[in-house]
């Protein structure tokens, strides 16, 4: 039986991207991969200052969720915070209506708060109204795509946004 391993890396992230230019590659933060078989199958990004840390992003690929290795990576991250004197530990935000990070999150004993978010549009010089981006048009057509274009839609849109 092959084992699942993670570990905690702080460079190799993507070069490009502005998450890596302004937080990662200052060591505000880092990135835990876990692999099966010599294959990644999971990761997940954290960001600190202080003695603050946050989840930011996860995401694994859903043949392997049995293995749970998002609590594996979630174990590693929060052994290496408490290892190197990180107070608070914050799951991040999650959109009410996304059923199943919370239930992660909670599974955690993590307590949930309410968080106030404005967006202020620069051009417009107003605030905007904030949609939730889990329940939007783009996620029902995203649902019925397949795998393949999802992929390849994913790679030229993360240049863009990520």
């Amino acid at each position: 039986m092959e084992i699942v391993t993670a570990c905690v890396i702080s460079s190799g992230v993507r070069n490009g991207s502005k998450r890596y230019e302004h937080i990662i590659s200052k060591r505000l933060g880092f990135v835990v991969l876990a692999s099966y078989n010599n294959k990644v199958i999971a990761g997940a990004v954290y960001f600190h200052f202080g003695t603050n840390a946050i989840y930011k992003y996860g995401a694994s690929m859903k043949e392997y969720q049995n293995l749970r290795v998002n609590n594996l990576i979630m174990w590693e991250a929060i052994k290496w915070y408490s290892q190197n004197g990180y107070k608070n530990f914050s799951f991040g935000r999650t959109e009410p209506e996304n059923h199943g990070l919370l239930q992660f999150k909670e599974g955690w004993g993590a307590e949930e708060e309410i968080i106030k978010y404005y967006k202020y549009d620069l051009r417009r010089g107003e605030f905007v109204k904030d949609f939730s981006r889990v329940t939007g048009l783009h996620n029902k057509i995203f649902n019925r795509m397949p795998m393949p274009l999802l992929k390849i839609i994913g790679t030229v849109l993360y240049r863009h946004m990520g």
